[in-house]
């Protein structure tokens, strides 16, 4: 008994290292490859999320299911927000949305799923749900702590627009609005500070927003 459950960890071992070597490989050459991901998305998001996708394909699951399921799950957190029950779970159900909202991006871009379509379904889902959220928290919850969580989400995805314009990248049409030319070129100038600014994306906002809730339920 005592070597087939030696032989069973050293099995469950080798498992485990070859995922997470898999999912270096993946931080390697293919997150690192888009300057748009910074430290969380890059990290520690994406990689987590794509743990999921292949058995996802298997499964038949579109990107756009996937969108769905993320939409279903904000609406959950807003329900709970605006009966104001349940809070503890806020946090918890905020959380895996922002896993799935990784995860139709993940699946697309690897499988070759992606579509105009879905993209637009992408960022209705992601603009409208956010603005739902800002707007139950000020009228519901704490106004001051809303008005700065809205103003640190904006300075990240204004400086996410900066990047994005500057690598030439696909850009969403709310980048283009906020994006700043002159400041893009000063910017890069400095070095030091881009590589700073570059640690930001998308998934630190979602962080701060995770933790707002948190501290406003």
């Amino acid at each position: 008994m005592k070597i087939q459950t030696t032989r069973q960890l050293k099995v469950l071992l080798i498992t485990h290292l070859n995922s997470l070597y898999n999912i270096i490989l993946y931080i390697k050459y293919n997150i690192m490859k888009n300057s748009n991901h910074g430290f969380i998305d890059t990290y520690y998001v994406y990689p987590f999320a794509d743990l999921f996708i292949d058995n996802l394909f298997l499964l038949k699951i579109t990107p756009n299911m996937i969108t769905t399921f993320t939409f279903i799950l904000r609406l959950l957190v807003l329900y709970l927000l605006v009966n104001k029950i349940y809070l503890k779970y806020v946090p918890i159900i905020y959380f895996i949305s922002w896993i799935t909202d990784a995860m139709d991006g993940q699946l697309a871009r690897k499988y070759n799923l992606g579509s105009k379509l879905g993209a637009y379904y992408d960022s209705f889902v992601d603009i409208l749900t956010t603005f739902l959220i800002y707007y139950v928290l000020y009228n519901y919850y704490n106004k001051k702590y809303t008005i700065l969580l809205i103003l640190l989400v904006f300075l990240i995805f204004f400086i996410i627009s900066l990047k994005k314009l500057k690598n030439k990248q696909k850009v969403k049409f709310w980048e283009k609005i906020i994006y700043n030319k002159t400041l893009s070129t000063d910017l890069n100038k400095n070095k030091l500070l881009y590589k700073i600014l570059n640690l930001f994306d998308p998934g630190l906002s979602y962080l701060i927003i995770l933790i707002f809730l948190i501290i406003m339920t």
